[in-house]
């Protein structure tokens, strides 16, 4: 906390106030600032704690999303990019099984992992009533190194494409670099497509 005259920033209040127990923090909100009355004391205790319980709600979230896709045998790269895609979904119950599980709920969007497209397993697939999207996580071992991998990957695009899904590819380099840019990207696409 900063000393004298100087002014101290509303996330340096709430840093420093979070830090403290319950107990302390009517003391130091009279270090920091005008004595408020006790109803609006209570009123910014209730909405703190309100805001720690929702954060430790999307903390658990997020990691009951990470932990179902981690038993679906997700790769690494699929790994980086979920948390961020996923980000205030809500995760689905539980599922039996290593393919079509369904990892949560983003609005009307479901997100599933490993799922099956005729005879083809999709990285990520983010289904709804208004249309369907493949999400492809491609790492340079398996994608466009050889022709045949190419040739392959071309061939799988066309299937899921003349079967209604709409394909979107994100090397494993764009992943690692920016996941969070890679699932805007697609938070964007899927919203294009309830516009549209």
């Amino acid at each position: 906390m900063k000393g004298g005259g100087e002014k101290v920033s509303a996330a340096e209040i709430r840093a420093f106030l979070e830090s403290l127990a319950f107990d302390e923090q009517d003391q130091a909100m009279e270090r920091v600032a005008p004595p408020l009355p006790a109803e609006e004391v209570e009123r910014r205790r209730v909405a703190l704690e309100r805001v720690r319980r929702v954060e430790a709600h999307r903390a658990a979230a997020d990691a009951s999303i990470a932990e179902a896709h981690e038993r679906v045998a997700g790769s690494p790269i699929e790994t980086a990019l979920l948390p961020h895609l996923a980000n205030g979904a809500h995760p689905l119950p539980d599922a039996t099984g290593l393919r079509n599980v369904a990892l949560c709920q983003l609005g009307r969007w479901t997100i599933h992992a490993q799922y099956e497209i005729g005879p083809y397993i999709a990285d990520l697939a983010v289904t709804s009533p208004i249309g369907n999207v493949v999400v492809e996580c491609d790492g340079h071992d398996f994608h466009e190194r050889t022709r045949e991998q190419a040739a392959h990957d071309k061939r799988r695009d066309r299937y899921m494409q003349a079967a209604g899904w709409r394909v979107l590819r994100f090397t494993g380099s764009e992943i690692h670099r920016d996941a969070a840019r890679c699932a805007d990207e697609i938070r964007a696409f899927l919203r294009g497509l309830e516009v549209s």
